[in-house]
């Protein structure tokens, strides 16, 4: 299976300017599934014009859907629920439909997510093309309980989207690698770059493998003049059986008798 890592910068409150940048992905680059940043649709830091720039994801994600067929399309954007709330979403449209609402939502240092979203709920894996997939959106990388729940669903690849400023790297160097290993699966992070106000965003996307080691990775800030990359890798489900094989730390987890989902993990 190829995955590209869209490693962009996104235009700030300007929907329909990154649905263009979506498509020309779509158009330039053969790949299987495709992946955006978080909040990619809208930029990151718009402070209170998040609400209405929600407005027009839904036609934005139409418009992106037409042009994918078959493909399947990993985006990030703001998601307005029935009842008015506004979710920091992860969106799976084209080949497979999902939406995943970020979870932990950072309100330490120049984060302020809490103001304007709520916390997301469930983790449920999808499948496109055989492959069982979880998402996470960035700062639910730092937690194991959600890649853990993939994992006793037989996840096989883990998808995070993620705003992560600089001065952050080391955290999602440590983190990324330690999902994939105790998952058991093939970890894609990708992050965006570009400035916004303050914060200035170091890129870094990765591909891990299951064995924890680094398969791709992108430009980083104050590496190189142009941070802006996409990058086509090709996944190897063969290495999955290799690194369980190696590393079984699904199949020794230890669960009262009430888990059993974990029986049902292919080694």
């Amino acid at each position: 299976m190829r995955v590209l890592l869209a490693q962009l910068a996104p235009e700030i409150a300007n929907v329909k300017g990154n649905v263009s940048k979506v498509l020309e992905v779509l158009e330039r680059y053969d790949s299987d599934v495709y992946v955006f940043p978080e909040l990619f649709l809208t930029g990151y830091n718009v402070g209170d014009e998040i609400i209405t720039l929600a407005e027009e994801i839904p036609e934005a994600l139409d418009i992106i859907r037409e042009h994918a067929g078959d493909r399947l399309v990993i985006v990030g954007g703001p998601e307005k629920a029935s009842e008015g709330r506004i979710f920091n979403a992860a969106f799976a449209i084209g080949g497979a439909e999902h939406v995943y609402r970020k979870h932990f939502l950072p309100n330490h240092l120049p984060f302020t997510e809490k103001l304007w979203f709520h916390p997301g709920y469930g983790e449920e894996t999808f499948e496109y093309k055989g492959r069982r997939i979880g998402l996470m959106v960035c700062y639910d990388v730092f937690f194991p309980e959600i890649a853990r729940r993939y994992a006793v669903q037989d996840v096989e690849l883990l998808i995070t989207i993620s705003a992560s400023p600089f001065g952050r790297s080391v955290y999602f160097d440590t983190f990324t690698v330690a999902r994939a290993i105790e998952s058991g699966a093939f970890h894609v992070y990708v992050n965006r770059v570009g400035v916004e106000g303050p914060l200035n965003f170091w890129g870094g996307s990765r591909v891990v493998s299951p064995d924890g080691s680094v398969l791709v990775s992108l430009p980083r800030l104050h590496e190189t003049d142009k941070v802006e990359a996409v990058r086509v890798a090709e996944i190897d489900k063969k290495e999955l059986r290799y690194a369980r094989l190696s590393a079984p730390l699904i199949r020794d987890l230890r669960f009262s008798p009430r888990y059993s989902m974990w029986k049902n993990i292919k080694f």
